[in-house]
Parts: C-alpha cells; structure tokens; sequence
C-alpha cells in the first residue's frame, strides 16, 4: 500500500507527516483491495482539516474529510472513519449468508464451495 501526504503551510511538517504515515499503515489489514492513500492536511483558521483519498482496486475511491482543533486528532478522527468505511465496503463485497445458501441450493449435488 502506497501513503501520500501533501501539506499547505504547516509549521511541524515532519512530525505531523511521520504520525499520519504511522496511524494510515494500519488500514492496510481493513480492506485487501486497498492500493493507495492520499492525505491532503491544510489548516483553515483555528480547524486543522485532514483529507483522506482512498483508492481500491474494484472500486473508485472514497473520500474523508476532517477537521479538528489540531492535526493529530484530525488524523485519529480520519482514521477511525477509514476503518468503518473500509470495513463496511469489504463487508458489502462479500455475499450475505442468504446468498450462498442460495448458491448451494442451486447447485445440482446441494454441496457448497470451500
């Protein structure tokens, strides 16, 4: 999985981008499909606002937005949105039990796959 951090005018550049890379590395075991990340950190006013871009290989991409008083709670908020997000799309992928017992049913010696 490939990490991209771009900044807009931050002060602690190398700390904010070594904490983000830190606490994005885990989101890899969320979704198998999980290719890319783009994070995007600018500061509007007293907000800090971190953008997440994630890119899948079957689907487009997801977009999170935050903001928060400082940076590193930006990054915890977008991460747990990441990982809710990441899950719920590995969930919806796979088929509902309802759907492989149909399958099964189908099937002409009534076994099911693996």
């Amino acid at each position: 999985m490939e990490i991209a951090i771009r900044t807009h005018h931050l002060p602690a550049q190398a700390r904010v981008t070594e904490y983000a890379r830190e606490k994005f590395a885990r989101l890899e075991k969320f979704h198998p499909a999980l290719r890319e990340v783009e994070i995007s950190f600018k500061e509007n006013g007293a907000q800090m606002e971190c953008d997440v871009h994630l890119h899948l290989d079957n689907r487009g991409l997801q977009v999170i937005c935050t903001s928060a008083g400082d940076f590193n709670s930006a990054v915890d908020i977008a991460v747990d949105r990441c990982e809710r997000q990441l899950t719920r799309a590995k969930e919806k992928a796979r088929p509902s039990v309802s759907e492989r017992r149909r399958a099964a049913a189908s099937r002409p010696d009534g076994t099911s796959e693996g």
